[in-house]
């Protein structure tokens, strides 16, 4: 999708939001692989609030300006909603034990799980 938007903008000129905002989610989804970091959460946080924003934008437009179909409607409520759950899911990225904040405390928890395992399986 946001490949097929940026040609519309360079080969027809129509203008398109949703190239900075999904081009955000894109560079800042990087970042957070690349670099697992507090400040690339917060970026990758930032870039899905964009994209509601751009995605409400859009259904204000449809609803209040344009005369558009249920189709895109119904698209940008899903897209929406869908959003708001990445929202939610990279906010779980700030808590303090996430593995991106804090990876040590995560491979901890992970070996004394793995401990509690091992020795509940050699009593048994």
């Amino acid at each position: 999708f946001w490949i097929w938007a940026v040609l519309m903008v360079i080969l027809a000129g129509k203008l398109d939001a949703g190239i900075v905002s999904f081009g955000a989610v894109i560079i800042s989804g990087a970042f957070v692989y690349v670099k697992k970091t507090l400040l690339a959460s917060k970026l990758l946080f930032a870039s899905n609030v964009l994209v509601v924003l751009n995605y409400v934008i859009g259904l204000i437009q449809l609803h209040f300006f344009l005369e558009g179909d249920t189709f895109l409607y119904i698209y940008l409520v899903i897209g929406i909603l869908y959003w708001i759950v990445m929202i939610w899911w990279n906010w779980q990225g700030y808590r303090p034990e996430h593995p991106i904040v804090n990876p040590s405390e995560n491979n901890n928890q992970l070996e004394t799980s793995e401990n509690t395992t091992s020795e509940s399986d050699s009593m048994s």
